[in-house]
């Protein structure tokens, strides 16, 4: 499974407190930035896109926060912590493709399988450009 592959980022952590999950979010939120590119390491003059690298691991941080809600004991359950960690979870659907998506659903449980549903929808409600 994915959970086995991973190392910790939040699990050990878990539940964080408010202002830690901020800065996480706030984390995740400029590693998805789809506007920041890194020329310091080119040699042709060619700027990368660092969202798009980016984007191959997105999806084993958002196993890592589903695996730390489908567990009973270190659920993040307080309402304005789910809310501080929400941006940077939706910045990382945002660089998710639908291969890393696909990834994901295939690796987790029917538990986190229901909670990422949740917040795709969400995701996909609220935040993802739509062009209107």
């Amino acid at each position: 499974m994915l959970q086995d592959q991973t190392f910790s980022l939040l699990t050990d952590h878990a539940p964080l407190n408010e202002m830690c999950a901020r800065s996480y979010a706030r984390l995740l939120d400029s590693l998805g930035d789809q506007s920041a590119t890194n020329t310091a390491n080119t040699t042709n003059g060619k700027s990368h896109n660092l969202a798009k690298a980016f984007s191959k691991h997105s999806p084993y941080i958002i196993a890592e926060y589903l695996s730390v809600q489908a567990d009973p004991i270190s659920t993040i359950s307080l309402p304005a912590l789910k809310s501080a960690l929400r941006p940077g979870l939706f910045s990382l659907l945002d660089i998710c493709g639908e291969h890393e998506r696909d990834m994901l659903m295939s690796a987790i449980d029917t538990s986190q399988k229901m909670l990422l549903k949740t917040l795709y929808a969400d995701w996909a409600k609220t935040h993802r450009y739509t062009g209107r």
